[in-house]
């Protein structure tokens, strides 16, 4: 018997025990934790930027291992790879740092990922 699976259904069986969605979901939810610290802490936003710049080191690097890994996979060189894998944890963070600006100035704060 064929049963109709909904798009929703779908699309979470695919994503289940992602690899690279399990470490972008690692690293925002370590960056909220970060964000939600200093928002209470009132860090400034350049103060707030350099924390995040050096901190969740372990899921950054998760993140960017497996991201380098995927794209050498689909044929980049090691160097394209990791530039690639950089831009998007950079790009992670920069979403972090501005994001930051809004929380404070409307006294908000970020909610998980799961």
């Amino acid at each position: 018997m064929f049963t109709a699976l909904s798009p929703a259904i779908l699309l979470s069986m695919a994503m289940a025990g992602d690899p690279m969605e399990d470490a972008r979901v690692n690293l925002n939810n370590c960056l909220i934790d970060l964000s939600i610290e200093h928002l209470d802490l009132k860090t400034n936003a350049k103060g707030f930027e350099k924390m995040a710049d050096t901190s969740c080191t372990r899921e950054r690097q998760m993140f960017f291992d497996i991201v380098a890994k995927d794209e050498q996979q689909y044929g980049s060189s090691k160097s394209e790879a990791e530039k690639y894998a950089t831009e998007e944890v950079e790009g992670i963070i920069n979403g972090f740092v501005e994001s930051y600006k809004q929380h404070a100035a409307a006294n908000t704060r970020p909610a998980k990922t799961s």
